[in-house]
């Protein structure tokens, strides 16, 4: 544990944590990356954080997404960069995925975090239209602007597979995601 962060409590279910922090975050839209490397010995930092959810002395709050399952974004046809950690949960016709490491504070946010919440997931190995009915992206620290989203997805094996894609100020996104579902 950092000095100056306290652990939420054991039975607060991440799923909701995910949820609140995806809402409150104020869904807005953008662009993801990979993590980047530190650059300060700053206790915020992405790789300074542990798994799940933590909240620090002043009130900042950080979710790190650390189970099996990537997103990888891909904007206006360059390489692909990878959103690696995820959660992905199951809630009746809903599923939340979450990828990266998720900030209250985006003053204080680093790397990248996606987080979508999809319906309408069906089993089977073709990906179908799903309703999206949340997402943020983030890039290097900071949202991006996503307009005209779509969603296709699929639940292969208890695996969520979806496809995000729409525009931002940079051109077409396009974003592929992997993670079990709990």
């Amino acid at each position: 544990m950092h000095p100056g962060c306290r652990r939420l409590s054991r039975r607060t279910p991440l799923a909701a944590v995910a949820i609140v922090g995806l809402f409150l975050s104020g869904c807005a839209d953008g662009g993801a990356s990979g993590e980047s490397e530190p650059h300060s010995e700053d206790e915020h930092h992405s790789s300074a954080v542990e798994c799940g959810a933590s909240t620090y002395e002043d009130g900042h709050q950080v979710i790190r997404y650390c189970g099996d399952g990537a997103a990888h974004v891909r904007v206006a046809g360059g390489e692909a960069a990878p959103v690696r950690g995820a959660t992905c949960e199951a809630h009746g016709n809903f599923i939340t995925a979450n990828f990266g490491t998720n900030y209250s504070n985006p003053k204080a946010a680093e790397g990248g975090y996606v987080g979508v919440v999809l319906g309408d997931v069906r089993r089977g190995q073709e990906l179908k239209p799903a309703t999206l009915t949340g997402v943020e992206l983030v890039e290097d620290g900071r949202r991006v602007a996503v307009s005209g989203v779509e969603a296709t997805a699929a639940l292969v094996d208890d695996t969520l597979r979806a496809t995000i894609s729409g525009r931002t100020a940079k051109g077409r996104i396009a974003i592929e995601t992997s993670c079990p579902v709990a």
